[in-house]
């Protein structure tokens, strides 16, 4: 799984076709170059436009990208409680975020860096459930077999395992769990 996920405002905000700095190339052209066509012109003003009604927009991508980078940092000190409060409060307040399946999953992860897999896998349910189509799903999948397994609950982790090799057959996910299911049957 991917461990960097930190993101920035960029990530975040969808911005509009035309952008605020597309109006201001085009109110300069240089000397012998073609004046835009009106057309254009008013596509680089509703540009301008756009971007003058999107603080709100900013402002929230913004909140997100604090919210969620100061919960992955405290992961990263290892610092899990204060990193699952910090990533719960985020899922609270950025329920639609791209980041929110992120967040269930880094949730997941403290506590099983806590030896704690029930909460775990409650974590790891809840992202699969709210984001079937998420980018942690495969991990989330993966995850969950994990917890299974420090349940002691060995055909719910095989099928945890299975479900995420054959639904998603090139992920780094399905790679871990295809070693994961070869070491089971050795047993």
């Amino acid at each position: 799984p991917d461990m960097s996920t930190a993101v920035t405002s960029q990530e975040l905000e969808t911005r509009p076709v035309a952008s605020a700095s597309g109006a201001s190339s085009a109110t300069a052209p240089a000397a012998g170059a073609k004046q835009p066509s009106p057309a254009s012109r008013t596509t680089a003003q509703t540009g301008a436009q756009q971007s003058k009604a999107t603080p709100k927009s900013a402002q929230a991508a913004a909140d997100q990208e604090r919210y969620y980078n100061e919960a992955f940092i405290l992961y990263q000190q290892k610092t899990y409680a204060q990193a699952i409060a910090r990533f719960e409060e985020f899922t609270a307040r950025f329920p639609s975020s791209s980041l929110a399946d992120n967040a269930l999953y880094w949730i997941g992860e403290c506590y099983l860096d806590m030896n704690q897999p029930q909460p775990a896998l409650e974590s790891f349910q809840k992202l699969l459930i709210r984001y079937p189509t998420g980018n942690k799903v495969p991990d989330g999948y993966l995850k969950s077999g994990i917890a299974h397994m420090k349940l002691n609950d060995v055909a719910k982790a095989a099928e945890s395992f299975r479900k995420v090799t054959e639904s998603y057959p090139d992920s780094d996910a399905a790679r871990v769990a295809r070693d994961l299911l070869a070491r089971m049957e050795e047993k």
